[in-house]
């Protein structure tokens, strides 16, 4: 009388199991989303204190050519520095305007937003450099 009732039990017990490896990633991405957060407000937090710094140092340009070479090539990396932050501010408000906001960061919005915060961090050294240049 058990065997019938055990070969249900162990498939239940399976499926169940199949159903936890989901679940665990799906649970894992949520809560990494918090990282990548912090994370991102660290990137933006130390942008404002770099741009802050070049806003100084433009203030008391000496005119270096070298300065100048490197003032001159700020409106480029501004302007990349504002696209990524306009897709990520897009991009997030993308993510929470779903009804399932959780569902759609572990599905696909987590891996364009690191996409970005990688954009930001390899822009905030463009901005290192020049704020290095202009220290000389």
């Amino acid at each position: 009388m058990a065997d019938p009732i055990i070969g249900p039990i162990l498939a239940l017990a399976a499926a169940i199991g199949r159903l936890l490896g989901p679940i665990k990633r799906f649970v894992d991405r949520f809560f990494e989303a918090s990282k990548v957060m912090r994370k991102i407000k660290r990137e933006l937090d130390s942008l404002s204190t770099i741009l802050a710094t070049i806003h100084h140092f433009l203030g008391t340009l000496s005119p270096h050519p070298m300065q100048i070479a490197l003032a001159m090539q700020l409106p480029e990396s501004i302007r990349d520095c504002r696209k990524t932050i306009r897709k990520l501010n897009n991009t997030l408000d993308e993510i929470y305007r779903k009804n399932f906001a959780s569902i759609y960061w572990a599905a696909s919005g987590r891996d364009r937003v690191v996409s970005l915060q990688d954009d930001l961090a390899h822009q905030k050294m463009t901005f290192i450099i020049s704020m290095l240049g202009f220290a000389m």
